[in-house]
């Protein structure tokens, strides 16, 4: 309902929202719904697509965690 929120934040190195260049693009990327990356094999061994959504959910990738398993997880990091 409010996904769209974080478009609206300032950039604010004190708040910690500030995004590097990279972090930008691929998040504006994935709201647009555009290709973002390559398709490739990810470390995991998943299929990754031109979109890049996979990365958000893998249990490899750093520091990114779906809020279904960020609640139902009792070791919250």
């Amino acid at each position: 309902m409010n996904s769209g929120f974080w478009l609206h934040a300032l950039p604010s190195s004190s708040l910690g929202n500030l995004l590097d260049n990279n972090a930008l693009r691929v998040s504006v990327g994935i709201h647009l719904s555009a290709k973002v990356c390559r398709p490739h094999i990810c470390h995991c061994g998943a299929s990754v697509d031109q979109y890049g959504q996979y990365g958000l959910s893998c249990k490899f990738s750093g520091g990114r965690y779906s809020r279904s398993s960020f609640l139902l997880s009792e070791n919250c990091i």
